[in-house]
């Protein structure tokens, strides 16, 4: 049997959290997933009832959503191709569901002070996060100040790949 995304322990906890934020009532609310990949999450919340938006950057990433916007029946769903430090020219949210995109930004406390003012009442945020002693399994930079906050730099690919 397959993954379901809608039994993921990611998607339970944001899915309670909405609920009870909204008190069950999602018709007309608005919410963005940022940085959405595939648009799982983002498919997810339309089914809640929400208006949701889903912004993507990546070209095949972006080619997904659309492959998933075609093939579901919810007129409540859309996806933009486009970064999401330009998130603003899309208006204001009633929720914002920002995970796993945090560490990808090299400025990522000037980006939560950039899209509070566009959340008008919850923002649900998943990230990581680096102790001074990290699993091995990851490599690393040293220790740093960034934004004013302590921590260590991971690159995903190499930096001179095209």
């Amino acid at each position: 049997m397959g993954f379901l995304l809608s039994e993921s322990p990611w998607f339970s906890a944001a899915k309670r959290t909405l609920e009870l934020t909204f008190a069950g009532d999602m018709a007309g609310k608005r919410i963005v997933d940022l940085g959405c990949l595939e648009g799982g999450y983002t498919v997810e919340f339309a089914r809640m009832g929400f208006e949701a938006l889903g912004i993507e950057i990546r070209r095949n990433n972006f080619a997904a959503c659309e492959y998933v916007k075609a093939h579901v029946n919810l007129p409540n769903l859309c996806f933009a191709r486009d970064n999401v430090w330009n998130v603003q020219k899309y208006g204001e949210f009633d929720a914002i569901f920002c995970s796993g995109l945090l560490y990808h930004l090299d400025r990522p406390l000037e980006f939560l002070k950039k899209i509070s003012p566009l959340c008008r009442r919850l923002l649900i945020i998943n990230t990581h996060v680096c102790r001074e002693t990290p699993n091995s399994n990851f490599p690393l930079g040293e220790m740093t100040e960034h934004e004013g906050a302590s921590g260590k730099w991971y690159h995903e690919f190499d930096p001179a790949s095209p």
